[in-house]
């Protein structure tokens, strides 16, 4: 009875692990992934050049060297978002921090999103509700 419980107890973790390590997308698909819907958003292409997530001991995820496809585009060094667990856990994002680390906007860039993003009749944006933002090294 003990080695059953014991080989329970040491198969249940490692088959949770198995499934989520084949379940999620890899770095390199996510990164692509929110590239795609942040220029599809923004109405111009986006660039990342590194991403990086952890979900212990607190959820993060890192994003370095991004850029929109502009002739002069928008570049930020590395932008570090720190989502809340539970909510996210329960399918919403809810961010505790935001960092961003570094980096170029030039406002006459900014301008040509409002241009080339496209419309979406009566969808309001959600609240941003942020426990600490931290901007540090960004030119204006």
């Amino acid at each position: 009875m003990r080695k059953t419980l014991l080989a329970l107890a040491v198969a249940v973790p490692v088959a949770a692990a198995l499934a989520a390590w084949w379940c999620l997308p890899s770095r390199e698909e996510l990164a692509a992934r929110l590239a795609q819907e942040a220029g599809a958003a923004l109405g111009v292409g986006v660039r990342i050049g590194a991403l990086d997530w952890q979900l212990l001991p607190r959820p993060a995820l890192e994003l370095r060297d991004i850029a929109t496809d502009q002739q002069r585009p928008l570049e930020l060094r590395r932008v570090l978002v720190q989502p809340r667990l539970l909510p996210l856990l329960a399918g919403r994002m809810e961010l505790h921090s935001l960092e961003l680390d570094g980096g170029t906007i030039v406002q006459r860039s900014l301008r040509e999103f409002s241009r080339a993003a496209p419309k979406e009749p009566d969808r309001a944006a959600p609240a941003l509700e942020l426990d600490r933002l931290a901007i540090r090294d960004l030119t204006w």
